[in-house]
């Protein structure tokens, strides 16, 4: 369950047992860090101080638990030792000063979303509950997969992503042994599918703090890291691909999960059986023709009539020659007809099926 984050004002109000504690002499600034903080959704309260004095004060009478990060103004720090674990203390550096590891420092005048990093790394390092549980709707996995190359999948996967990501939070997954997500973006990534997985086999409670750290953002649309090549690829077993996916659907608020799929990936069928819906492109030359109606008699032969029955059948329109800017970033062709999937795929869950 999760619980909202609640500000605590310039008098003794504070939240028990909060994850995160603020405390800045500059209040209006320290108001706005919670509130950005609460749309983040960390796990348990938050209480902001306005004063060292008030912030000791809750501390002396027991009204605010110093068990979860501090993150505290550097002249609020200054003022005089604070009974808190230094390990858990995150110090809004303005003068330049903190620069070692205890307590860490972070710069104040920066965007909120490093500071959230820095926290969420924090509460890994400590086994701090850094996220919270699902409470909003459930997870609509959409996935894409063909038998063709060079098809334009990821490209449109991406646009997809793009597209409705401009109304509900959406994550890019792309499960493809090359995926070149790098140039088609722009984008620079840290770490693997291959690293999230392996988290996820140790400490799932934690994955969606990890997934933060991890993610990209194309436009508002959420990217993880591919994996760094086809031996990664077939070392993750089908087990461990849908208890990442479970994992997902528990831990994290996205709306929608977009998963573009390689032929390589371990267990294919049962991934896509996971899915709501499955796009499969499909070109209108004999070649193509032919290994469209193999892949459908596989699944015949190997019980993916519930796969079939999922699968949507879409030919791309012509699309322009390749512009300057990467693929994933262009509206062209591709993205209008992308943008066209999001409103069927909007109007269908709303009952109005186009």
């Amino acid at each position: 369950m999760n619980t909202c984050l609640d500000a605590a004002g310039p008098s003794a109000r504070t939240a028990v047992s909060a994850a995160i504690t603020v405390c800045d002499s500059e209040y209006v600034y320290a108001l706005r860090l919670q509130e950005y903080l609460q749309g983040q959704k960390f796990n348990g309260n938050a209480a902001v101080f306005s004063s060292r004095g008030l912030l000791d004060r809750s501390l002396r009478e027991g009204k605010t638990d110093s068990k979860g990060i501090l993150v505290i103004g550097e002249r609020e720090y200054r003022e005089r030792p604070v009974d808190w674990d230094p390990a858990r203390i995150l110090v809004l550096n303005e003068s330049g000063a903190y620069e070692g590891a205890s307590p860490r420092a972070i710069c104040k005048y920066q965007n909120a979303a490093a500071i959230a990093l820095q926290i969420r790394r924090l509460c890994l390092e400590l086994d701090l509950p850094a996220a919270s549980l699902r409470h909003g709707p459930e997870l609509r996995v959409i996935g894409f997969h063909t038998p063709l190359t060079g098809c334009l999948q990821t490209g449109t996967a991406l646009c997809l992503a793009r597209k409705l990501a401009e109304r509900d939070p959406v994550l890019y997954m792309n499960l493809e042994a090359w995926p070149c997500l790098e140039q088609l973006t722009g984008l620079s990534f840290e770490g693997s599918l291959g690293d999230l997985i392996y988290f996820n086999d140790c400490a799932p409670e934690k994955v969606a703090a990890r997934l933060v750290m991890m993610e990209r953002k194309l436009e508002r649309a959420s990217l993880l890291p591919p994996v760094r090549g086809p031996e990664e690829l077939r070392a993750i077993q089908t087990d461990q691909w849908l208890r990442l996916l479970e994992t997902i659907g528990r831990v994290t608020e996205y709306k929608y999960l977009i998963l573009d799929l390689g032929p390589l990936v371990n267990g294919l069928q049962q991934i896509l059986a996971r899915c709501g819906r499955i796009f499969r492109i499909i070109r209108e030359d004999p070649l193509s023709a032919a290994r469209d109606a193999a892949c459908d008699r596989y699944l015949q032969e190997h019980g993916g009539e519930e796969v079939q029955l999922k699968t949507r059948k879409i030919l791309l329109p012509p699309m322009e020659e390749p512009g300057l800017r990467p693929a994933g970033l262009r509206r062209d062709s591709l993205y209008r007809y992308a943008a066209g999937l999001a409103d069927r795929i909007r109007a269908a869950e709303a009952g109005n099926p186009q």
